[in-house]
């Protein structure tokens, strides 16, 4: 951009070359808004995101049969869904952890739900292993698959996690001590649903927003 139209004064009047310089001014100031700002529409605010909602049309059920909305009650920050199986045995061995993560960050305002997507899987056979392992997180059944699609889920164990305004903003393994089928670490060296529900009650989205999951696969799911 020149001004060369206002580099010399000689025989030009002063309103002529007051409007491509008022032109310049505006333009310049909205490029700042852009840099700032984003495009209009395009929900870009700085370290906000634009607000998301919770998936709409997801329905799984509780012990008693009762079809109900996963994401219809208060979900305070965010609501966690691991997904479980009676019958897994690495998702067996996470049980402990699921009561801790639930003990420590439920007074926080996150909400805790262990999912049991297998068909073959009895609400009955459900009580009776919670039971067995002292849990008293919530249970869900979802025969239909309709929470593992809209979490991407593929294994049990998986976590997702859902925040306010920002929908799915993890889903992944518990933590790294399963490195393989039939290779475990002595102890995890990531903690990644833990690092994840820290970030959401800090007001961000999780660094790493996906891990691969290691365990038995849900029945039916590719």
């Amino acid at each position: 951009m020149t001004f060369s139209s206002c580099n010399s004064w000689e025989g030009i009047r002063p309103r002529k070359c007051a409007r491509p310089l008022a032109r310049w001014v505006a333009s310049a100031f909205a490029i700042v808004l852009w840099s700032l700002f984003g495009a209009p529409g395009s929900g870009h605010t700085g370290e906000k995101s634009a607000s998301v909602p919770f998936p709409q049309g997801v329905h799984v059920m509780d012990l008693d049969g009762k079809r109900l909305n996963p994401f219809g009650s208060p979900l305070g920050k965010g609501v966690v869904f691991i997904f479980a199986s009676v019958e897994c045995p690495i998702s067996n061995s996470y049980m402990p952890e699921y009561r801790r993560l639930a003990d420590e960050f439920t007074p926080k305002g996150v909400v805790f739900r262990l999912v049991f997507p297998n068909r073959d899987e009895s609400a009955d056979d459900i009580r009776k292993h919670m039971e067995a392992y002292h849990c008293a997180i919530p249970a869900l059944r979802d025969p239909g698959h309709e929470l593992v699609k809209a979490a991407e889920a593929r294994f049990t164990p998986e976590a997702a996690i859902f925040a306010a305004e920002r929908g799915l903003v993890y889903h992944g393994r518990i933590d790294d001590r399963h490195v393989e089928l039939g290779r475990t670490r002595p102890a995890a060296a990531r903690h990644d649903l833990r690092e994840a529900i820290e970030a959401v009650l800090r007001g961000r989205v999780p660094e790493v927003r996906a891990t691969p999951a290691v365990g038995c696969r849900i029945a039916g799911e590719p």
